[in-house]
């Protein structure tokens, strides 16, 4: 599946669309570990968070998503 809003695979500050995405520490780590345990590629599961995040923040009008 294909997930076109989101940042590069090493990126976890940027901007998408106009949207700055960040993502804190404690996030990044549980990102591996979420993964591990669904059994999927970590860059999958980062381009769907992101993907997720920023249509919500677009449909909410916000200008910033901070994954946390």
């Amino acid at each position: 599946m294909s997930y076109p809003y989101n940042l590069a695979a090493s990126a976890y500050d940027g901007e998408i669309g106009g949207i700055r995405v960040r993502w804190q520490n404690a996030a990044v780590q549980k990102l591996a570990n979420d993964a591990s345990i669904l059994q999927v590629p970590v860059e999958t599961l980062k381009a769907l968070s992101e993907h997720f995040s920023y249509l919500l923040a677009y449909r909410l009008g916000s200008a910033q998503v901070l994954i946390r």
